[in-house]
């Protein structure tokens, strides 16, 4: 069984120096049918407009993961870090038992990023933060585990480049799976995908096209 959630389904925030996409219920946007799946609770699609952002504020208990798609991004928290995310990059917050944090664009140009957050497995623990840029000639990119980004909770996640190749699957049963199209068009069991739709997956399917995917074991 396919379920397909479409780009323009999802929720909407929209302000002056901000446009951010929900896959899922978030802050006043509230879809009864998408709350969550499985430990992922939050999807947000963001583009910030030049010279603005999100000032300090706190996060407690959860896994916090942003990936920059285009544009740079600030980060500075209370453990101290500083960091300029570029296109590419990804960070992980481990909130644990609290954590502050700002995410500035200081540039002129608009910021286009994932913010994607997890529920971790153990609560207040000691916050973390990490940070791992994608070698762009890899076709796909462990986001966590070896050689990744170090989580508090069991998920495979992968940014995934596919050039026009078709590839048939079947999924394990152990995990709930989803594909999230970055860029790009694809067809899956002959049901069209382009940016921002999503693919929640469950059995055999079989994936064509070009661009970038990033796929989520939860």
């Amino acid at each position: 069984m396919l379920k397909f959630l479409p780009s323009k389904a999802r929720g909407l925030t929209e302000e002056q120096w901000l446009k951010s996409y929900h896959s899922f219920s978030f802050g006043s946007y509230y879809d009864s049918e998408w709350i969550s799946y499985g430990c992922l609770r939050v999807f947000n699609e963001d583009t910030l407009l030049g010279e603005s952002g999100f000032n300090w504020h706190s996060h407690s208990n959860m896994e916090i993961l942003t990936y920059v798609i285009s544009g740079s991004l600030y980060h500075e928290d209370t453990l101290g870090n500083t960091e300029i995310l570029e296109a590419g990059d990804f960070q992980l917050i481990s909130s644990g038992h609290g954590i502050r944090h700002k995410e500035l664009n200081l540039t002129k140009e608009p910021v286009h990023f994932y913010q994607i957050w997890f529920v971790p497995s153990l609560n207040d623990t000691e916050p973390a933060y990490a940070k791992l840029s994608r070698v762009k000639s890899r076709k796909v990119t462990d986001v966590f585990g070896d050689g990744g980004l170090e989580i508090k909770q069991d998920v495979d996640l992968k940014l995934i480049k596919i050039d026009g190749e078709e590839s048939s699957y079947q999924t394990s049963g152990r995990r709930l799976e989803i594909v999230h199209v970055v860029n790009g068009t694809f067809s899956v069991n002959e049901m069209s995908l382009t940016s921002g739709d999503a693919m929640y997956l469950q059995g055999e399917y079989n994936f064509i096209g070009e661009g970038e995917i990033l796929y989520f074991g939860v």
